[in-house]
């Protein structure tokens, strides 16, 4: 069915999975479930093609999901941290995986960012509780 515009079409399809949600998800799985093979392939021929932009989409995307961020507002957070940790002041190493980016600091009662940290610190604070109580148990 032609459509005028691809914003027009965009809507229509919009209203039409809102109206027909279970119908929509249950073919979509019956066609993964049929194609898992063709799915996997082709995920790993974008992996090989292009790692990083793969490795750096996916992270976006978990970072977006899990905290609401864009990338562009973790570009102004790593720029107000000037690409260091918030408390050892390091910056990461790139050497290893986990210790490419800076970690996402947040409240996990409220959900709400706090900053950015090393790998190292964000593990840390993630072992010792991110209570003040917890924090000067250690330091004493």
């Amino acid at each position: 069915m032609p459509f005028a515009s691809k914003e027009k079409q965009a809507e229509y399809w919009n209203q039409y999975y809102k109206k027909n949600k279970a119908k929509v998800d249950a073919y979509q799985k019956t066609w993964r479930d049929k194609n898992r093979e063709k799915l996997r392939d082709d995920q790993r021929a974008r992996y090989a093609a292009d790692p990083e932009k793969y490795r750096d989409y996916f992270r976006n995307h978990r970072i977006k999901q899990k905290y609401n961020l864009t990338e562009e507002q973790y570009v102004a957070l790593v720029l107000k941290h000037h690409g260091k940790c918030g408390i050892c002041g390091m910056e990461p190493s790139g050497v290893w995986h986990g210790d490419r980016k800076l970690c996402v600091d947040h409240n996990h009662e409220t959900g709400e960012v706090r900053g950015l940290l090393c790998n190292k610190c964000n593990r840390g604070l993630g072992l010792v509780g991110d209570t003040a109580e917890s924090i000067n148990r250690v330091l004493a």
